[in-house]
């Protein structure tokens, strides 16, 4: 069964908007449940200052992109930016367009700052689990590093840690790691929206060809994030469901970040309505 059924994209950064509830509040629960108070608000006070800023930073820039976007691809359609006169002249202003392109590539680098930093911070780590030994390695690394850990480790606790990084992996980390590296060593060129200067047809960009260059970025964003999400809830669960075997960690169904209803939390195992069981032992 595949880990990322799904990926939620976050609308705001702040207290009331998402961001700090689901990756600073949250991680500060299931760590306060995993290794009391004292040690967790240690843990997660040295992931808030040296690793939150990472969040909010391409939280920001997501949502600039994505307004860029927007406000170019409706100017093409709406006279704003692209318009033929009835002599079958055009006048074409890609400015919104070049600013954007900037921005683009600042996102596959923030995306891979984010990454790096959140696999050096060692919130997660274990003597069973290192994360900056698997997340963004070469393949034949990741095999041995990873082999080297699950021979060490008799109760297979951490398997599932692994299974959401070689997921990740495949399913966008190394694309996007890929991409990340050709902007900054290969000067990759970002995709331009195509017009036709005699029809008016707008076509979108995209990296692959498959969907529009901002679907391809949003999931890029989503999967991101989701990763990161997983891993922290999953290795708080790990540790504190070996000392306390009775409790699983739940998912609430109806999660909302910007209310403060977090998505997971560890407690003990009694059935409870919108609540789900998603790992015990």
């Amino acid at each position: 069964m595949s880990i990322f059924e799904g990926h939620e994209t976050i609308s705001n950064h702040g207290t009331s908007q998402g961001i700090i509830p689901r990756f600073f509040l949250q991680t500060l629960e299931l760590a306060t449940s995993a290794f009391g108070k004292t040690e967790g608000d240690k843990k997660v006070g040295n992931f808030l200052s040296k690793n939150i800023p990472d969040f909010t930073n391409f939280y920001d820039l997501h949502q600039e992109i994505t307004s860029d976007y927007n406000d170019f691809k409706n100017g093409l359609s709406d006279g704003r930016y692209f318009s033929i006169n009835d002599k079958g002249q055009f006048k074409l202003d890609r400015s919104v367009e070049i600013s954007m392109e900037k921005k683009i590539k600042d996102f596959f680098i923030l995306g891979r700052l984010l990454v790096n930093n959140f696999a050096k911070s060692g919130l997660i780590d274990s003597e069973y689990f290192k994360l900056n030994d698997i997340f963004i390695v070469r393949e034949k690394n990741f095999i041995k590093n990873k082999t080297a850990y699950t021979q060490i480790d008799s109760s297979k606790r951490f398997e599932i840690l692994f299974d959401i990084v070689e997921q990740a992996r495949d399913l966008f980390l190394t694309e996007f790691n890929q991409i990340r590296a050709d902007i900054e060593h290969q000067n990759l060129s970002i995709p331009k929206f195509e017009i036709n200067t005699k029809s008016g047809e707008i076509t979108e960009p995209s990296f692959k060809g498959n969907k529009p260059m901002i679907d391809e970025l949003n999931l890029y964003y989503g999967y991101l994030l989701d990763t990161i999400e997983l891993l922290i809830a999953f290795y708080f669960a790990i540790e504190a469901i070996t000392k306390k075997p009775m409790f699983g960690m739940f998912e609430r169904e109806n999660y909302d970040y910007t209310k403060m209803i977090l998505r997971f939390c560890i407690m003990p195992k009694i059935q409870m309505g919108g609540m789900k069981l998603v790992y015990s032992r």
